[in-house]
């Protein structure tokens, strides 16, 4: 290979140009919003909004957030202190904006490619196929994931502190104090990579490879295994420690994946190598929800395809290895003999070897690290050619560059996020919950039940038991939400939930015309996720005037999850809204002086409501519904009144109207007052965003998704 050095002029300037180009590639996302985890990890995090929750970032794990205790009961307990500490930190400097949250991001990532460069060159030997390897590494785009989205952050900031830790060992040959110096780098900068992610358990393969590479790839005698076995011994007992102290402080539970068969899982493995593979090396589809594990009655679905892929690179790489063995007498074979070594082992994490309970085989953030030594194992190969080098890693380059540029804008809001998400795939279950929210406003109440519905039948089908579940609790909630107290339909609902939780066959033949089995996984997840259940038949049943029985139900939701913000607060709105005032009051003070406040002036304005008569009493009802972030309730409020308000001549209350049925789900109704309304007032209405309601909102679904055809184009 051609063994180019350069000048430090001319490291130092391709460098920059690295750091340059890894801020150019994700710029779109600097001033996006929170999307997907965003909002549970930080956004409505009380855990992270003060630096007086330290103790709690170092004590809890990562989904500890008050939010996410109920709705991401089925996530393992990953301890990434440091990703938490982030979060609080950028949450003061900030003063909340995501923006400061982005920034970190990417000043994390900058540092990762700075380093990566560092690392390379000693990797390599050569400045030219080092610099092309780290560009394709900073700007590929699987690594738009961890960059673009806040949530992505644990992977540069172990990544980080990882190179970080071998650029400190290298001092701890050193003499003096630049070898103390070292060892306390390494020390604090292994800690933090494993206080960021649990995948860092990596450090010591990267440890004996850079040392290795370092000395110039020398053959293998006893001496040298010597010497990388003493550079082996400080980042094992780091890593042993960890190990240790996480399994007895903080066990992993097993999950549902641990109890397949070896084959199945096998196979699971494959699969994900071969889409991990497909990420790599042609990455089109960079959506997070691609790989969502499958089954049928029950049982979990390989693709075939790509476990093929999988079997293919796998053998692919072991017929390499064994040809790279044999010509260990050439420095290239055993440099290159290195770096793939270190490229398998970097995948190891992510294969699903180990079952680590996610309902994902794979993500594009997976890669991040991994592609390191897969650059530079390209920029090896291709460096005995310079000019190929060039020409190929600079259309690479402006490809990649192009593409993560797009894909970062995916990640500006959660409407462009799960767009992208629709479009590359229609019926996993995450996408079409998702769409819920919006179709009350764009395709009106009846399209959001089709679309539960649908979402219930394809998770059975298709996905198991919790989005099935989910879905059936996102159908009885639209099912209900705007149905006056007090209706007989209610009472349905209610033998329905009391039938699920008590274990005895429910069934239900309104809406989803279903008979759930005390034996089925939806009845079972029903039970195992208890407390948001709970709430909603007290809710049921607090409308039905069983108020006492509503209490009852609140305070059992509340002794199985005391700690849950999200049961708490509904608690306390439920409570309110029967006119237990002091109650809703106990229930809210878990939430702070906001949350106390909030619910005093809901009582105030029912207290009011209740003096007043018609309309007007409506509307102060309808204040209610806004305080509580409850649109229905709203609608539920002034729907007796809507017709007479529809011919009163008060343009301002009509249009009032118009935006409350809008945002209950009432788009025909909302619609129709809109047309009816003077030109002006139309425009007013427009600069207070009513929107463009989706055209096809009545066809029905496209074939085999939950997705309307103009959501797919």
């Amino acid at each position: 290979m051609h063994s180019g050095t350069g000048s430090p002029r001319l490291t130092l300037l391709l460098t920059v140009l690295v750091a340059l180009c890894a801020v150019i590639a994700f710029l779109p996302a600097i001033e996006g919003a929170w999307v997907y985890d965003d909002t549970i990890l930080i956004r409505d995090n009380r855990l992270v909004h003060a630096l007086d929750h330290v103790q709690k970032w170092f004590s809890g794990t990562l989904f500890d957030a008050p939010l996410a205790v109920v709705k991401l009961h089925s996530i393992r307990p990953f301890y990434r202190p440091l990703v938490v500490t982030s979060y609080g930190w950028d949450y003061f400097w900030g003063d909340g904006s995501p923006v400061a949250f982005h920034l970190s991001n990417l000043a994390l990532h900058v540092g990762v490619s700075v380093l990566g460069f560092r690392a390379l060159y000693r990797w390599l030997h050569s400045l030219y196929p080092a610099f092309w390897a780290v560009l394709l590494f900073s700007i590929h785009p699987s690594k738009a994931e961890s960059v673009a989205w806040i949530s992505g952050r644990p992977d540069p900031m172990f990544a980080l502190f990882l190179l970080l830790a071998l650029e400190f060992y290298q001092w701890t040959h050193s003499t003096s104090w630049r070898r103390l110096l070292g060892w306390f780098g390494f020390g604090l900068s292994a800690v933090a990579a494993l206080l960021a992610k649990e995948t860092a358990v990596l450090l010591p393969a990267f440890v004996v490879v850079d040392s290795y590479l370092r000395l110039g790839c020398p053959p293998l005698d006893s001496s040298v295994v010597r010497r990388l076995g003493r550079s082996l011994l400080a980042p094992c007992l780091f890593v042993t420690t960890y190990l240790a102290l996480r399994f007895y402080l903080l066990p992993l539970a097993p999950g549902d994946q641990s109890s397949w068969a070896l084959g199945t899982r096998a196979g699971f493995a494959l699969e994900t190598w071969g889409r991990l593979t497909e990420l790599a090396v042609f990455p089109s589809d960079l959506s997070m929800m691609k790989s969502r594990i499958q089954t049928v009655h029950g049982k979990p679905v390989i693709s075939l395809g790509y476990a093929a892929v999988g079997a293919t690179v796998g053998l692919g790489c072991v017929l390499l290895l064994g040809i790279l063995g044999k010509r260990h007498a050439s420095l290239d074979a055993r440099r290159a003999l290195a770096l793939l070594s270190l490229s398998i082992v970097a995948l190891f994490p992510v294969l699903q070897i180990v079952p680590i309970g996610i309902n994902m085989l794979t993500q594009p953030r997976f890669l991040y690290l991994p592609l390191l030594p897969l650059c530079a194992l390209v920029g090896l190969f291709l460096g005995a050619w310079p000019r190929v080098l060039h020409a190929l890693s600079v259309v690479l380059t402006l490809s990649c560059l192009l593409t993560s540029f797009h894909r970062s804008g995916h990640f500006e809001n959660e409407r462009q996020f799960w767009g992208y998400e629709l479009a590359k795939n229609p019926s996993v279950p995450e996408v079409v919950r998702t769409q819920l929210g919006y179709d009350l406003v764009l395709g009106g109440r009846p399209l959001a039940l089709r679309r539960a519905i649908c979402g219930f039948e394809a998770s059975q089908l298709n996905y198991g038991s919790s989005g099935a579940a989910s879905f059936l609790a996102d159908g009885l909630d639209l099912a209900f939400a705007s149905t006056l107290d007090g209706a007989p339909s209610l009472a349905q609902a209610v033998q329905f939930l009391s039938d699920l939780r008590q274990a005895r066959s429910a069934q239900f033949s309104g809406t989803f015309e279903l008979r759930v089995e005390p034996s089925s996984v939806v009845a079972q997840e029903v039970r195992r996720a208890l407390p948001p259940w709970l709430v909603r038949e007290a809710g049921f049943r607090a409308r039905l005037g069983q108020t006492e029985s509503a209490k009852q139900l609140l305070s059992q939701a509340l002794a199985q999850c005391p700690k849950c913000d999200d049961i708490s607060y509904l608690a306390a709105k439920i409570a309110v809204l029967a006119g237990e005032t002091e109650l809703a009051l106990q229930f809210a003070r878990p939430l702070g002086e906001e949350a106390l406040h909030r619910f005093r002036s809901v009582a105030q304005l029912i207290e009011m409501a209740r003096e007043g008569s018609g309309p007007k009493a409506a509307f102060e009802l309808s204040g209610v519904g806004r305080l509580l972030a409850d649109p229905a309730l709203s609608y539920r409020a002034v729907l007796p009144f809507a017709d007479m308000i529809q011919q009163s001549r008060h343009e301002d209350t009509i249009m009032t109207l118009a935006l409350i049925s809008l945002q209950g789900g009432d788009l025909e109704r909302a619609l129709s007052i809109y047309d009816g309304l003077p030109e002006q007032a139309q425009r007013r209405l427009d600069e207070l965003g009513f929107p463009q309601p989706i055209e096809d909102r009545e066809r029905p679904f496209v074939s085999g998704t939950c997705a309307l055809p103009s959501e797919l184009n």
